[in-house]
């Protein structure tokens, strides 16, 4: 006869050592999951060990960072409303806090105040108050730009009276609202995310925490891979010459599916451009397309029917396409010598065995006429080389990039919650297509810090994560010394509130965390608490 999970807990409760072996049940056969027959039969295999942890009085923090970041792409506008509706339910959990609350979309990146000029010596960085300031024969001169704190946070005191306080929560869902549909559909909101973390002065203050709530229904977020930390530039005294390029500009209708699996069909206009441009490029300049390059675009266009393509940010798949305008325009062009070609007029004089700069670009670029004249003369100005770290740079995977950048610029003060079409669910779009893959592989790396709910159906996600919000800025985490043996892990920690004997509570996994032979207990405690940890 099965003996009850509960019979073995508080035989567990009576143990008086804090750390020893448990011996299974006679007979018992561990043929499936070992945590799974724990569960179900209630026993530990022969080497499992049990930590009793003593917990401290938790620290309530002083004031909350509230950020919000809104999807702004075109299928946003019922969710936005939703979001809207809602957001007092969250507003109304965290009356007794101070909150300073941020809005960005995810097409809006957080922006620079200031630009810092100086020079380079000894690896030592010294500062001057203008570019003026640094003498045009510097070698080392650099740039920073800093970051500095979200300007006009949409304050919530406990103080405000009933009336200031409405006029405030109407002021924040108006700005929700104001978000639009018109951004990018190429969602770039983690790199929002990343420079307002990172920003020197940290916009957060000792013992304050930030909660960052995104709201999505993509998962475009690779398009963040090169966001910006700081502009840091070495600049060399060289020469820069500008000219004009040739390309083909076109744009085309096409009937298709939007993110290739979407139930209705719809039209869209796309545009592009293309520099292979086959007839001579003199001249041509809002021109219709020559017939050699008309057919070199319908070649472009008649290759993507069939296929879904991602252009503009928009996951489209062609059923047919049909071209609407091609023309010609002239962009120009800015090319920088290098500092061992000297500083001649290379649009006068010979260039690499040319007669001029342009006779040998043409040479090696389409689109450049060999007769065009200099659009400006040659001239010596700064040439800037980008020198400093760039946020999620060439990741494979930007998910664990994302939470090492947080990591280092918040350490444990933040939580992500987020909501988004989860995974194989239709709504909004009517789309089996997966949604939010990069905000679950961050849960599933540290569900501590990011957890993801359901954009529908209802309102249940929303409520589930504005509590785990309110939940997540009430305390400061505790972190306790544990050592898990090789091969083994936590299988539960179970809280024994104080003054309640042996009854226990099993934490969540998102309660707690173990790293570098440290628990994290992120739930709130008393004083007097007990945490039992089993291992196994």
């Amino acid at each position: 006869m099965k003996k009850s999970f509960l019979f073995y807990l508080m035989a567990f409760f009576l143990m008086t050592v804090s750390f020893q072996n448990c011996s299974p049940q006679a007979g018992l056969q561990f043929g499936i999951d070992s945590q799974t027959a724990y569960s179900v039969y209630g026993d530990l295999p022969e080497n499992a060990k049990i930590v009793d942890l003593q917990a401290q009085e938790s620290v309530e923090y002083p004031s909350t960072q509230v950020v919000l970041v809104v999807d702004n792409s075109a299928t946003m506008k019922q969710s936005q409303e939703e979001l809207a509706e809602r957001i007092d339910s969250l507003l109304t959990t965290l009356a007794n806090k101070k909150v300073s609350l941020h809005i960005f979309s995810t097409s809006q990146y957080t922006s620079a105040i200031k630009n810092n000029y100086g020079t380079l010596k000894n690896g030592v960085e010294t500062y001057v108050k203008s570019l003026a300031d640094l003498s045009p024969s510097e070698p080392n001169a650099i740039m920073n730009a800093e970051f500095g704190p979200n300007l006009n946070p949409i304050v919530l005191n406990p103080t405000d009276s009933a009336l200031v306080r409405q006029s405030t929560i109407d002021k924040i869902k108006k700005s929700i609202l104001a978000m639009g549909v018109s951004g990018n559909d190429n969602e770039s909101g983690l790199c929002g995310i990343l420079q307002m973390a990172g920003r020197k002065p940290l916009f957060v203050n000792a013992n304050e925490k930030v909660v960052f709530f995104v709201l999505t229904d993509e998962d475009n977020y690779a398009g963040g891979k090169h966001c910006r930390a700081e502009q840091v530039y070495n600049y060399e005294r060289t020469q820069m010459l500008v000219y004009l390029q040739t390309q083909v500009s076109y744009s085309f209708t096409a009937q298709g599916y939007r993110d290739g699996v979407a139930t209705a069909e719809e039209t869209r206009p796309f545009s592009l451009m293309v520099y292979s441009v086959v007839k001579g490029s003199e001249n041509l300049n809002g021109q219709v397309c020559h017939s050699e390059d008309e057919k070199m675009v319908q070649g472009r266009i008649k290759n993507l029917i069939g296929k879904t393509s991602g252009i503009g940010g928009v996951n489209f798949y062609f059923k047919n396409a049909t071209l609407t305008d091609c023309h010609y325009k002239e962009i120009p062009v800015t090319y920088h010598f290098t500092k061992e070609e000297g500083l001649l007029d290379y649009c006068k004089n010979s260039y690499k065995n040319y007669s001029n700069a342009l006779a040998y670009f043409a040479s090696a670029r389409t689109g450049i006429s060999v007769n065009q004249p200099c659009l400006s003369s040659v001239q010596s100005v700064p040439r800037g080389l980008i020198r400093a770290k760039y946020y999620l740079d060439n990741a494979t995977d930007i998910a664990p990039v994302f939470l090492s950048e947080m990591n280092e610029s918040l350490g444990d003060k933040y939580f992500i919650s987020v909501i988004t079409n989860k995974e194989g669910q239709s709504c909004a779009l009517k789309s089996g297509q997966s949604y939010g893959s990069v905000f679950q592989r961050m849960e599933k790396l540290n569900p501590a810090k990011v957890q993801t709910y359901s954009l529908c159906p209802g309102d249940e996600g929303y409520k589930t994560a504005f509590k785990r919000i309110a939940e997540s800025i009430s305390y400061v985490s505790q972190e306790f010394d544990i050592q898990v043996p090789d091969e083994m892990k936590i299988r539960d920690v179970l809280l024994i509130p104080k003054g309640q004997g042996t009854s226990s509570v099993q934490l969540t996994p998102d309660q707690y965390e173990f790293k570098n032979g440290k628990i994290k207990i992120n739930a709130k405690l008393s004083d007097l608490d007990k945490l039992r940890v089993i291992i196994f």
